[in-house]
Order: C-alpha cells, then sequence, then structure tokens
C-alpha cells in the first residue's frame, strides 16, 4: 500500500505502508513506515479547488509509481489537463494529459484501475447532473479515449481489469468505461460519501446514510450490509478502505474517528477508534494488518489491530502498570467489554 502527503509548499512526499526493498527507511520515519520519494508539483496545484485550500484532489497508482492530479493553471480556451507524474530511474518526469476544453470544469476525483492501466477523472461544471462528466484515460499511451457526459462524483471506484472494467460513482451510477454505457442511479438512490472495490476487485463497498452496503464486482448486485455508527451524528464514514485480504474494511467517521468492520461476518469490529490530533485526511492497511493513520497536520500515525499490542499501547499511553478503570477502558476501547490487560489491581 501507498499514501501520499504533502511536504512544504510544492512536494509531495510518497510513503509505502510495507516494507520495500531497495528503499531505505529514513531515521524519523515509523518502523512499518518508508519514505520512497518526493513529487514535485506546482505550488499552485496544491492549492486543490474541489476540496478546499490545501488538499489537492489526486491518486496515486496502486503499485506507488505514478501520481495523477490536475493541472490548474487552464488559460482561457485552452484545454484542461491532468498531469501523470511518473518515476523513471528514480527520478520524476510529468506527462499532460489532454482532457479536452475547461469549460466541462476542474477535476473533482480521480481513480486508477487496479492494473494501474485506466485512470479516471471526474470533473463539475456547475450544479446538477448536466454538469458532471468523467474522462477515461489510457495511462500508458498518456491519452483521452473516452468522456462520458452525465455522470460523475465526488468519489470514484474502478473495479476489474483490462477489457472487464466497472466505474462507480458517489452519486449512485455504474459506468462501462469501454463503452461510455451508463446505468443511472444503479447503487440506488441514497446519498452516497464514498465508494471502493475489494484488493481483489469482487466486492465493493458503498457507504450509505445509515451503513455500508457491500456489492457484488460488476455492482449489479447487493451481497450484504455492514452497520453504521451507532450515533447519527457521527454521520456517514468516509476514506473506505480494505485490507490487503478484503476481510477488513476501515472508514473515517467525522473527520475524527475511525471505524473497523469485519466484512465475512458483516459486524462491527468495536466501537469508533480515536484517530489523530487532526482532520483524518486518509487511512490505508499494510500487509501486516496494521492501520495507517493521515491527517492534515500528521504525516503518519500507525495503529496496530492486534489485541495484545492495543492493549499494550492503551496502558502505556495511560502511564500505569496497574489495570485501567473501566472509565479509562470505555474511552480506549469503545464498544468493547471490559477486561484486565495491565496487570495489578485497578
Amino acid at each position: 500500500m501507498t499514501a501520499h502527503t504533502v511536504k512544504g509548499a510544492s512536494r509531495l512526499r510518497t510513503w509505502a505502508v510495507r516494507g520495500e526493498a531497495g528503499h531505505e527507511r529514513q531515521p524519523d520515519a515509523p518502523a512499518s513506515t518508508r519514505a520512497l520519494h518526493d513529487f514535485p508539483v506546482r505550488a499552485r496545484a496544491l492549492l486543490g479547488k474541489s476540496y478546499g485550500e490545501g488538499q489537492l484532489p489526486s491518486t496515486l497508482s496502486p503499485d506507488g509509481t505514478t501520481l495523477a492530479y490536475p493541472y490548474d493553471e487552464v488559460p482561457s480556451g485552452s484545454s484542461f489537463n491532468v498531469v501523470l507524474q511518473e518515476l523513471r530511474d528514480g527520478k520524476p518526469e510529468h506527462r499532460l494529459v489532454d482532457l479536452g476544453g475547461p469549460k466541462r470544469g476542474s477535476a473533482e476525483a480521480l481513480a486508477f484501475s487496479s492494473d494501474g492501466r485506466t485512470l479516471a477523472v471526474s470533473r463539475r461544471a456547475g450544479e446538477g447532473r448536466s454538469a458532471w462528466s468523467i474522462d477515461i484515460v489510457d495511462v500508458a499511451a498518456g491519452k483521452k479515449t473516452r468522456t462520458v457526459k452525465g455522470t460523475g462524483g465526488h468519489w470514484l471506484a474502478l473495479g476489474g481489469t483490462g477489457d472487464d472494467l466497472v466505474l462507480v460513482t458517489s452519486s449512485g451510477d455504474r459506468v462501462d468505461p469501454r463503452t461510455g454505457k451508463t446505468h443511472q442511479r444503479a447503487l440506488g438512490t441514497a446519498d452516497l460519501t464514498d465508494v471502493a472495490f475489494s484488493p481483489d476487485g469482487q466486492t465493493l463497498a458503498v457507504s450509505e446514510p445509515d451503513g455500508i452496503a457491500l456489492w457484488n464486482h460488476e455492482a449489479t448486485q447487493r451481497s450484504g450490509r455492514l452497520p453504521g455508527p451507532d450515533e447519527v451524528s457521527d454521520g456517514q464514514a468516509t476514506r473506505l478502505r480494505f485490507s490487503p485480504d478484503g476481510r477488513s474494511l476501515a472508514g473515517v467517521v467525522g473527520d475524527k474517528r475511525v471505524q473497523l468492520w469485519d466484512v465475512p461476518s458483516r459486524r462491527k469490529l468495536g466501537g469508533l477508534l480515536p484517530g489523530v490530533e487532526a482532520e483524518l485526511l486518509d487511512v490505508a492497511f499494510d500487509e501486516r494488518g496494521a492501520l495507517h493513520l493521515a491527517g492534515d497536520r500528521v504525516r503518519s500515525h500507525t495503529m496496530s489491530l492486534d489485541p495484545n499490542e492495543l492493549a499494550d499501547s492503551i496502558c502505556r499511553r495511560v502511564h500505569r502498570p496497574k489495570n485501567l478503570t473501566r472509565a479509562e477502558w470505555k474511552q480506549n476501547v469503545p464498544g468493547v467489554p471490559y477486561r484486565e490487560v495491565c496487570g495489578g489491581d485497578e
């Protein structure tokens, strides 16, 4: 798994959240995180019109070697471009992909296919369904292959590979990237806040107001449901991320906390977990099952999900060798029955 964070005013740093040969770990990086490389980008592009100051609508290819983001400086009458920033022989190079006239608006969301060969770019020029469009890009050729009008969303997910791709949007649409055929509201009429495919492409997770709907790999049939947060005020989950084996799902709730689910049993794994002392921008699992959190002021925070390691971490956090009080347990491990973990008396 890879993640990227802003470094300074005009660079993006890419991190590996699993060990990768050939890259030396930085002295200040967490033990399970490796700084791979910096992508220089234009400072202006980092302002990210779509999601607010300081946030860039962008996406990394699954292998972490290609960063895609919109090129915001569009002179009047010229084409809108997306930048493909790539690493070749350890050095970053970029290509501009012409997506046509700027009247269709700037990018709201981008998504790579699992094989990294296809990129989808959702654009919006105003309000209403007719203002949305999606550009399909052949990454190797660096060319737009199709524009699908009348569909799009703040979140995209591409499932499948090669000629068997399926594209879904947070507007609830299902799109065939090859033909451009769109099934509007195929995922229902609910207000969706994120969509994500499992690593093997067999399960689609869709965040709805009252929980997470699970769909088959073609996004044509519901296969199950995961319960939502206990309190309606917590809001819907965003930044849905599957574990590498597809058995666990993580989501950010209320911009500050994390909910975990066990996908096979369709159950929540405990209550909401505290995130970082900042707005949570993304989460990712590594191959060992640990969860990595990134916030607007926190580069990377690692949260072990092993019960014994989690208990030890809590004991260290409260600086005591004896057992947690029931109040401390409820605060640190919400939704999990109390048990003695630190040794000694309460």
